[in-house]
């Protein structure tokens, strides 16, 4: 103990220890280095020394290497300089989406009325599955049905009424059926799987697929189109009780490819990446996807309730305001 003490006092006025001191110090410690030349374990030591933290009651002020130091305060002076590149965009994002609120056309609260009394039953399904929404498809625009404060939810849905990935592979048939057809992406799995859950032309699918074949574009896209002649009629006919063609028409199957392309969003859930779909009448705006007007957030569950999706405003929202 007392060659080590005696070696550590060396080592603090870094100046090289008596041959001797360095033998006696070699047979009392761990065997680590004792095929190595003598004054290799010193060498070891130093080195170890010169790195190890040595807190004098300061965390900050603790003893480390002048390049650990300098690149510590580059990384803090950097953490520093985005953090406040983040808050000044935030305040420019929020005075932006004020303005352009202001900009934003209106449409008369009667014919918003009106529209809410036809879309009545509908909302009633929608509430029925938990899920709040204060949009309307109003003539082809998307337009705010009640006065909306400013980080207020928009939207509101839990994550058990979305549709999701796992939920698809959770019904063997659809699944065990997917697996004859070769290389369609994870979109048109979806399409195909909303045409699935229509088949009783019940649920909550079937509800909003509905919506959307009414809120029809006037041209349709060619690519869906092709799309469509690629699958059908031939899976109807090698699987007619999956995809009957009652529900396999084109007006239908052009409607889940807007639905799933309006409202799929992609979240992390339980640390990985899904792709989730919305059960709504409208399509997201326009202003959520450019992140100016509104943002999303995953509200966590409490007991006995499940976890929910929200897009909220980042502005108020007067009551008839078509979105962007």
């Amino acid at each position: 103990p007392n060659s080590i003490a005696t070696l550590d006092h060396y080592l603090s006025i870094d100046e090289p220890p008596p041959e001797s001191l360095i033998k006696a110090v070699a047979q009392l410690t761990s065997p680590a280095w004792a095929d190595e030349a003598p004054g290799a374990e010193l060498n070891h030591r130093r080195a170890e020394s010169k790195w190890k933290l040595k807190p004098t009651g300061n965390r900050d002020s603790a003893r480390i290497p002048q390049r650990g130091r300098a690149a510590i305060i580059y990384r803090d002076g950097q953490l520093r300089v985005l953090q406040s590149s983040l808050k000044e965009t935030t305040v420019m994002l929020r005075s932006h989406a004020k303005s352009l609120m202001k900009l934003m056309p209106r449409i008369d609260q009667d014919k918003v009325a009106k529209a809410l009394d036809r879309c009545e039953k509908h909302a009633k399904i929608l509430k029925k599955n938990g899920i709040m929404s204060f949009l309307a498809n109003i003539d082809g625009r998307i337009v705010a049905t009640k006065s909306i404060a400013r980080n207020s939810a928009v939207v509101s849905c839990p994550l058990s009424s979305m549709l999701t990935e796992q939920k698809i592979r959770q019904d063997a048939r659809f699944t065990l059926l997917l697996q004859l057809v070769a290389g369609i992406d994870a979109e048109t799995v979806m399409v195909l799987f909303i045409l699935f859950s229509c088949r009783s032309g019940k649920g909550l699918w079937s509800k909003v697929l509905h919506e959307w074949v009414k809120n029809k574009p006037g041209t349709a896209d060619k690519s869906t189109q092709q799309l469509f002649r690629d699958l059908f009629p031939a899976l109807s006919e090698y699987s007619p009780e999956i995809f009957p063609t009652v529900v396999c028409t084109w007006e239908n199957f052009d409607a889940a490819v807007r639905l799933v392309d309006g409202l799929a969003v992609r979240l992390v859930l339980k640390g990985r990446e899904v792709t989730c779909v919305l059960p709504l009448a409208t399509p997201i705006p326009t202003f959520l996807e450019a992140g100016g007007l509104a943002s999303n957030r995953i509200t966590p569950s409490k007991p006995g309730n499940d976890c929910r999706y929200e897009i909220y405003s980042l502005s108020d929202i007067e009551i008839g305001s078509v979105l962007p």
